[in-house]
């Protein structure tokens, strides 16, 4: 991504706003830089030029 969020910075979710606390875990989306929960994170899409890289976690956004 052309930026990442620090995500000390981040309180909630930048989908759904839910905050993020022992049950609630920051994820990063790997396309846009953003932290979102693992509901509104929960897309992958293949790895770029590693045919042998796993999965790319990323949000509903980039996904689609």
């Amino acid at each position: 991504p052309r930026f990442w969020i620090d995500e000390r910075a981040c309180k909630s979710c930048y989908e759904c706003d839910r905050r993020f606390g022992p049950t609630a875990r920051k994820h990063h989306c790997r396309a846009c830089g953003r932290v979102f929960c693992a509901r509104c994170s929960s897309n992958a899409l293949p790895p770029d030029r590693d045919p042998d890289g796993a999965p790319a976690r990323v949000c509903g956004v980039c996904y689609d």
